[in-house]
């Protein structure tokens, strides 16, 4: 028995093993993160896809410093855009720059290091005239 697994699906389609030997709660809870979750491997596709819709550069590294950044860079995204639907017709330009910087921002490590003040980086000489 200490090799059965239970097969679990997510709900992308995808099964996993999940080991009958681990204790009933951490089983219990690990079935349920599955079905409630797309696998790794789509999970990796859909963040792939949607760095090619917002037209973003891919970044190079290892996986998981690459994850991490690739979160950073999206929340970064999102707030400039929320900025820019409440600026005026002079400081668009200015926006449109910073989104395009965010872009193209393609170092994991930089974006890593500067989770907490991305946009004031990247802003700091935009001018807007």
């Amino acid at each position: 028995m200490a090799n059965e697994c239970r097969l679990v699906y997510h709900w992308c389609g995808h099964g996993e093993k999940v080991p009958y030997s681990l204790p009933t709660r951490m089983f219990e809870a690990r079935v349920r993160v599955i079905r409630s979750t797309a696998c790794d491997w789509c999970r990796k596709g859909a963040d792939e896809q949607s760095n090619l819709l917002d037209g973003c550069a891919p970044m190079e590294g290892r996986e998981p410093l690459v994850s991490r950044a690739e979160a950073i860079r999206r929340r970064a995204l999102g707030q400039a855009r929320a900025l820019r639907g409440h600026a005026t017709g002079g400081e668009l330009d200015g926006f449109d720059e910073l989104l395009r910087r965010i872009r193209c921002m393609n170092d994991p490590r930089w974006w890593v290091e500067h989770r907490a003040d991305a946009i004031a980086v990247l802003a700091r000489d935009i001018e807007v005239f």
